[in-house]
């Protein structure tokens, strides 16, 4: 998600406090928010400046426009075909939300020329980066009810993504560490299968496995009680063998039958 840029109302600035207070309880206490902001946002949050690689993650075209206008010469663009190329532009450039936002004080007015290109592309860098800093900024007033939001400065990133979201990348380790069984033994061959069929998995389709065994996408740090007894594999004896598995997401819990083969 991209936080939408334009005027924050009074609601808005509570609704967006409160959802920052509740990012701060998930760092604080180890649960997890079924968030997916924007990697700029997570940047912003921990102080960080937005890099183009961010801002390609959420719109490639516009990142791509900014990488040509930045190095014009290496096109072989010279300033006489510079229009040719290009077309007319003036110091105006469209936010995520598709708002055309003059770039400097009478903009609209401005022509981009090939002596001027690489300042146009990076005040759209910047404009991009920054469109909703005033959001950002009631997210981390929020966080600051809750913790000491200076410590993030110690952060990356994506360590901030991980204490509020879980990690994207579903640690399989961790994930047996947690399991525990019920009717079937750890080393029965149709439970051997169901690890083995798991590490082939790509992150994606363990993020589609952990869904409907547990209706959440990302596993929660390892100290968090969101845990509760763990991850039940159970034995599924009245489902036959060419049956499919049985989940319960409110007791993240999986009936396997028994299979005599992974496929």
């Amino acid at each position: 998600w991209t936080l939408a840029p334009g005027a924050t109302t009074k609601a808005v600035k509570r609704m967006l406090r409160f959802l920052g207070r509740l990012m701060g309880i998930c760092v604080r206490r180890g649960d997890v928010l079924p968030l997916a902001l924007s990697r700029s946002t997570w940047r912003l949050l921990v102080g960080d400046e937005p890099t183009i690689e961010d801002l390609a993650a959420a719109d490639v075209a516009t990142a791509e426009c900014v990488r040509q206008l930045s190095d014009v010469e290496a096109l072989g663009v010279t300033a006489s075909d510079f229009e040719d190329c290009f077309g007319e532009l003036n110091f105006v450039y469209h936010n995520s939300s598709g708002e055309q936002v003059p770039l400097l004080e009478g903009g609209a007015d401005m022509r981009v020329t090939f002596e001027n290109a690489k300042r146009f592309a990076k005040l759209i860098e910047h404009m991009r980066a920054h469109e909703a800093a005033e959001h950002v900024g009631c997210l981390r007033a929020g966080m600051a009810t809750v913790v000491p939001i200076g410590c993030f400065a110690l952060w990356t990133w994506r360590d901030l993504e991980a204490r509020v979201c879980g990690n994207p990348q579903i640690n399989l380790e961790l994930l047996r560490k947690k399991a525990y069984y019920e009717g079937v033994s750890e080393t029965a061959q149709h439970v051997q299968f169901m690890w083995q069929v798991l590490e082939a998995m790509d992150d994606e389709d363990r993020q589609h496995f952990l869904r409907f065994c547990w209706g959440r996408s990302r596993l929660p740090p390892e100290g968090s009680p969101l845990w509760g007894n763990g991850f039940k594999v159970a034995e599924a004896s009245d489902i036959p063998e060419g049956g499919l598995p049985r989940a319960h997401t409110c007791f993240f819990q999986i009936d396997l039958p028994r299979y005599a083969s992974k496929q």
